[in-house]
């Protein structure tokens, strides 16, 4: 038992057997008799050990039959059967430590698992039913009219900016009778505490068996959420939004025995890019204990408010822009933008396309380098994650890197057909949870091959082009021998273990497309790039379709409905949207390369075409340079040079 103990509360498997083999050392010493120098002789007796007087008083040694009984039984002279037992253990620990080391190796390289639990947890700032946009518990409930009435009249102002009807129930008496007003104060009291929501959402959280939380809205966390996390058994961070007026702010806790903090970051930002601050986003890399080489980056943030107002989208699809402009900034300062990202939040919009349509146009006008998430993130399905008498809506997103992550499970939330909060829920949004698992490397890049031959392919359009990262990972695996070229088998071979049926003739188009020019029909990284290039784009065209990112975009940049964007049109939405400052200059320029038949007017087809083909075209130049650089060292290094020229051109460089 004793050994148990001590394995169990080693630190390392080869720690805890070296400390359960000196226990049972220890013990079998303790049990063990002393022994004289004729028994380290090889005595069998103890009558051997006394003199001759000694052994005369002593009783006649037993019959060997009741010796060999006693010795069995654990007597002196048993010491050795239980040095024998003790070393049969020693080598039982040893076996099992070097189990325990495999185990752990085992674990470091396997794929990971996590589970991720989002919440808005309602700040105590903003926690008042006595609000417009709450006044839950009057009968009967208020209606449309009324609150657009008092949401009138609780933002009114005078000619100096001062509010007229500040304070409750100023901006609702002459709407709300004095009983309503009575029920809505009293669901107050039973609701809305901090007093006792906090007590619940305490006990919500000791439920959570996620590795990761995040947690926005997040007021009181110098005096509640930073202990309580702690003795959850997370490690946090949080970030306090710029407001001076607001309290709340952006939490990331991980679970102190499965991550470790390896950088922390955070921006803010406005509903422009002259706009006051008053939003935050935060970043966590966080890196696995059991393979410190594994890291992970986690952002959560709170977006501009009214997701009704569709004027707000502006605004939140700035700030999804600073979001991941920052994102790039943060995953290169930390060396992790090979790291797989999830981005959680109260998104405040409906549908998150929208976002990341508007967001990769500004970034491609920006020139801004683009993060991996953007062009494969995907969200984890839910239902409405907010229910009150104002609205019905899905706002809350747990946002994942689906080229790095492949989604396992998620917890379904409840159908609710009551408002919230209320006695059970403590917050007016419902938390998200989700599981994931880290695509292994071989996975992604048998993932990029496959939709580059779906892409290929005649019959398959990809709405959702691969980036620049993933071309190179699948032309890595058809390129097995990893000469750099691949070859009419190759591709054939690499169908085979997709298990795509791809016809013999289809590979012949696409060598022939691609390497006329070539003795051997291969082709090199930078035309199998080409190739998945021109036919994505021929794809696009035939079918007549576009990505639904940039399909929303295009509509919310087309502010007349006309189903076109005039220059003038376009920059004025750039203007009001870009994370950062513009060149004039680049943007003429864009716009320029954008309107293909040079008729002033940007068709969707135009918009698109430009916008998908930005970061591949940039990829695509950089390869080329960099075969070009290629093949004149190659021609260099085979023709005869003058040693004097060679030594001169060493010392210049």
């Amino acid at each position: 038992r004793t050994s148990t103990s001590v394995l169990v509360r080693g630190t390392g498997a080869a720690a805890g057997a070296s400390s359960a083999m000196r226990v049972l050392r220890r013990s079998a010493a303790a049990l063990l008799p002393p022994r004289t120098n004729a028994l380290s002789r090889g005595s069998s007796s103890p009558h051997c050990a006394a003199t001759p007087r000694a052994r005369a008083a002593m009783p006649p040694p037993p019959p060997l039959a009741v010796t060999s009984r006693w010795l069995s039984t654990g007597g002196i002279g048993g010491g050795g059967d239980l040095e024998a037992r003790v070393n049969q253990l020693e080598a039982i620990i040893r076996g099992q430590a070097e189990k325990i080391a495999a185990l752990e190796h085992s674990a470091s390289t396997a794929q990971k698992r996590f589970s991720v639990f989002h919440y808005n947890v309602l700040a105590d700032q903003y926690g008042s039913n006595l609000q417009p946009w709450f006044l839950m518990g009057a009968e009967p409930p208020v209606s449309n009219e009324e609150r657009k009435h008092m949401h009138e009249q609780f933002y009114a102002r005078d000619s100096d900016g001062r509010l007229l009807n500040k304070g409750w129930p100023n901006w609702s008496a002459d709407t709300l009778g004095p009983e309503r007003m009575a029920q809505i104060e009293a669901y107050d009291v039973e609701n809305f505490s901090w007093e006792g929501r906090s007590e619940k959402l305490r006990a919500k959280l000791a439920t959570v068996r996620s590795d990761v939380l995040t947690l926005v809205e997040c007021d009181h966390y110098q005096d509640f959420w930073s202990s309580t996390l702690d003795e959850l058994g997370f490690d946090s961070v949080w970030q306090k939004r710029p407001r001076d007026s607001s309290t709340d702010g952006c939490c990331i806790a991980w679970r102190k025995d499965t991550f470790e903090l390896a950088g922390s970051s955070s921006v803010s930002f406005g509903n422009s890019l002259d706009g006051a601050h008053d939003r935050v986003c935060l970043f966590s890399l966080l890196r696995w204990k059991r393979d410190p080489e594994q890291t992970m980056i986690v952002a959560t943030t709170h977006l501009a408010r009214n997701p009704e107002d569709k004027r707000m989208a502006w605004a939140r699809g700035y700030q999804y822009a600073s979001i991941f402009k920052k994102m790039q900034e943060f995953s290169a300062q930390h060396d992790a933008t090979a790291s797989p990202t999830i981005l959680t939040g109260d998104l405040n919009c409906g549908d998150v396309h929208e976002l990341a349509g508007v967001t990769y146009a500004l970034l491609a006008f920006t020139a801004s380098p683009v993060h991996p998430l953007l062009w494969t993130v995907e969200d984890v399905p839910s239902p409405v994650t907010t229910v009150t008498d104002a609205r019905d809506l899905r706002i809350d997103y747990i946002l994942y890197q689906s080229s790095q992550l492949r989604l396992l499970d998620t917890k379904p939330l409840p159908i609710l057909d009551h408002v919230i909060p209320c006695r059970e829920h403590p917050s007016d949004h419902l938390p998200l949870q989700a599981s994931f698992t880290m695509k292994s490397d071989w996975m992604r890049h048998e993932e990029s091959a496959r939709k580059w031959v779906q892409c290929i392919s005649e019959d398959s359009t990809l709405l959702r082009p691969l980036s620049a990262e993933a071309v190179q990972r699948a032309f890595s695996y058809f390129d097995q021998d990893g000469n750099g070229r691949i070859t009419l088998e190759d591709l054939e071979r690499g169908c085979v273990r997709l298990g795509i049926a791809i016809k013999d003739a289809e590979c012949d188009v696409i060598m022939n497309m691609c390497a006329e020019h070539e003795p051997v029909r291969s082709m090199n990284l930078l035309e199998f790039g080409q190739t998945y290039y021109n036919h994505m784009h021929q794809g696009h065209r035939a079918a007549g379709t576009a990505a639904p990112e940039l399909q929303q975009a295009f509509a919310l940049f087309d502010q007349d409905g006309s189903g076109t964007l005039s220059v003038a049109e376009l920059t004025l939405a750039l203007q009001k949207l870009a994370p950062s400052s513009l060149d004039l200059e680049h943007v003429q320029k864009c716009l320029h390369d954008m309107d293909s038949d040079d008729d002033g007017i940007i068709s969707i087809s135009e918009f698109t075409d430009w916008l998908v083909g930005q970061n591949m075209n940039q990829w695509l130049n950089e390869h080329a340079a960099q075969e070009i650089h290629a093949q004149a060292r190659k021609r260099e290094d085979e023709t005869p040079r003058n040693p004097m020229a060679q030594i001169t051109r060493r010392r210049r460089a």
